[in-house]
């Protein structure tokens, strides 16, 4: 790589013996400090100074507060982690006039680019894994394992202390447990998305123990409670004993089963007309809208809804009273 030197370290023999006065410039010349950029580089903060790309050297005493002044000079804002950026070597020379040294004051020799490379690290699928599930046990939820979570691709993230922090976002619903994750390095936010894992949930729930046709009243002795995979159960199933009790029967039930909502006389949780929050929730990015219910659903029961703003017809899921979802993968 060719270089250039804008500097008075090197001169010819025939000026040196000119004069007098030209041997005194060479022998002040050969006391500066040298610099020496570097034609490559990395970094790993969120800046790039001169010091972190080039060797400063010392010729004499009394040159450690310049030597130090220069190394502090900032070039150029870092590149993305793993990423590389070029910088011009006459961007570089004047960035260090700028912040106001003299080209005198130092001997100095720079390329015409130079390549920064900014340290990183991958963070995978395994890691958020691990930490959801040693965060699962350390809260005492043993009755939910993960199986497996949505990753649509690995996060680059900049060197340095790293973090992982999952929270989890409600109950499972049809095996799915929604989670926000944060990536901090060094405190700083490097990355946060939305995604679900697929999760065995045991709990457990009321079922009936002896059939029940249509238009009869259940009674606290027609219920048992049987622990169940909730992930294998279909939607709406009643999980609370209090729910059951006094309720009139809409759908025969079969003895031994889970007891869906929409088998028994309960109020909807979402009633046609009702206005409510719609949340989006797509590829880790969340979105809200107000729209208004076209039919009545239960929890966890699909129902049509009207975006108010774009007018449009779309199917969500019930999440509470004020609120449905619709996820997209």
């Amino acid at each position: 790589m060719k270089y250039f030197r804008l500097t008075a370290l090197f001169m010819f023999s025939a000026i040196i013996a000119a004069s007098p006065a030209s041997a005194a410039d060479s022998s002040d010349a050969s006391r500066r400090p040298t610099l020496y950029v570097q034609p490559q580089a990395v970094v790993s903060g969120t800046q790039v100074k001169l010091g972190d790309i080039s060797i400063i050297k010392q010729t004499q005493k009394g040159q450690e507060q310049l030597i130090e002044g220069l190394k502090r000079v900032v070039l150029a804002e870092s590149p993305a982690p793993r990423a590389t950026a070029t910088l011009l070597g006459t961007n570089i020379l004047q960035t260090i006039e700028d912040a106001g040294f003299s080209k005198t004051q130092i001997g100095y020799s720079i390329p015409r680019t130079v390549n920064v490379t900014r340290e990183g690290r991958i963070v995978t699928k395994t890691q958020v894994l691990s930490t959801l599930k040693e965060q699962l046990r350390s809260q005492g939820k043993g009755e939910m394992r993960v199986q497996d979570m949505r990753w649509p691709h690995d996060y680059i993230v900049p060197s340095g202390d790293l973090k992982i922090a999952v929270e989890q976002l409600g109950k499972p619903a049809a095996g799915r447990l929604p989670i926000r994750v944060a990536l901090t390095v060094d405190k700083e936010v490097s990355a946060r998305f939305l995604t679900h894992a697929t999760v065995d949930h045991w709990g457990d729930v009321p079922v009936i123990g002896r059939n029940l046709d249509r238009g009869m009243l259940i009674a606290p002795d027609d219920i048992k409670v049987v622990r169940v995979n909730l992930s294998s159960q279909p939607a709406g199933v009643v999980e609370e004993f209090e729910d059951l009790i006094g309720r009139r029967v809409t759908s025969r039930i079969q003895a031994g089963e889970p007891v869906r909502a929409n088998q028994i006389d309960i109020p909807p949780t979402v009633e046609r007309g009702r206005v409510v929050t719609v949340i989006y929730r797509t590829h880790g990015i969340e979105a809200t809208a107000t729209g208004k219910a076209l039919s009545d659903g239960l929890k966890g029961e699909t129902i049509v809804v009207q975006n108010l703003k774009s007018k449009r017809i779309i199917r969500a899921t019930v999440v509470s009273p004020e609120e449905v979802e619709v996820q997209t993968r």
